[in-house]
């Protein structure tokens, strides 16, 4: 009987070694060791693990416990250990063998993400921590379109044209031609403008105005006065000499137009307002602070 068994084992590892593929828990072996179930090694005087030989060079690379805490993945053409796992809190460490966070990385990172640009910022898409790298925005238009403004009607508001060329565009969503912000994501903007105007005149009113959906409203307004009740002006000493700014925080949503627009009233002139071109007194700017 016992010489029967051994005939059809033998009878049986033949044909393992003949289809060269050998199996441990399993009949039908897919791959050169086909184990079915777990496999442990165990240390000896060093740590266990696996060594891994390159195509022409020999264990470029071994996979096993670092020390009774750790487990990682060693790199043997200098790397040395590189990727660390606490098998008792879960912590993973990439350039470090001890990681005391979650992910813990000694080193410089790289995110390729969604072709991210100089100036990029993470940022989550959901509630669930999905994020992706997000396009800095931000803009700078100063001084004045010589071609559209020279002077101003009085007692009616009016768009400002700012110079055609801005200081600076990041983004793409400050419209020169047409002096205006085109959102195109929902967020927190931050918004300032400065307008400086000489002539003859009582009162110099600035505001940020927004279309959304072909509703106009108003953002934000200013107003300076040139003179004070207790001292009426004449024509010779009511000049503007003094900038009116506006700077405040306001939520755009995708499709909202921001402008700015300019007013001013006299009651002791009919001449028209002479508008500054300084870039150093006249501009309007702005950044997205927070993506909603």
């Amino acid at each position: 009987m016992k010489k029967l068994l051994s005939l059809i084992l033998f009878v049986f590892l033949v044909s393992i070694i003949t289809a060269q593929n050998v199996g441990i828990g399993t009949s039908s072996p897919a791959y050169k060791l086909d184990v079915a179930g777990r496999l442990r090694l165990q240390n000896s005087a060093t740590t266990a693990g696996i060594w891994f030989d390159g195509t022409t060079t020999a264990t470029r690379s071994f996979i096993g416990t670092i020390d009774n805490d750790h487990v990682g993945i060693y790199g043997s053409g200098g790397a040395g250990w590189k990727f660390a796992f606490d098998v008792n809190n879960g912590n993973v460490g990439i350039g470090t063998t001890a990681p005391t966070a979650a992910l813990d990385v000694s080193g410089a990172i790289r995110m390729r993400g969604t072709f991210p640009k100089k100036g990029s910022v993470l940022t989550s898409d959901d509630v669930n921590g999905n994020a992706n790298w997000a396009d800095p925005v931000a803009f700078k238009a100063s001084g004045r379109n010589t071609s559209i403004m020279t002077t101003l009607p009085l007692n009616a508001w009016t768009k400002y044209y700012f110079e055609t060329t801005t200081d600076f565009n990041v983004g793409l969503v400050y419209q020169q031609l047409n002096s205006q912000l085109g959102i195109v994501e929902d967020g927190i903007y931050h918004l300032n403008t400065q307008i400086q105007l000489y002539g003859y005149g009582e009162e110099l009113h600035v505001r940020l105005r927004m279309n959304r959906g072909g509703t106009e409203s108003t953002i934000a307004e200013q107003t300076k006065s040139s003179y004070n009740l207790e001292n009426p002006p004449t024509l010779s000493d009511v000049i503007f000499i003094d900038a009116v700014s506006i700077s405040t925080d306001v939520k755009l949503l995708a499709g909202d137009i921001v402008w700015v627009e300019i007013f001013y009233n006299s009651t002791y002139s009919n001449t028209p307002f002479a508008i500054s071109s300084s870039n150093e007194k006249t501009w309007f700017s702005g950044h997205l602070v927070a993506r909603l």
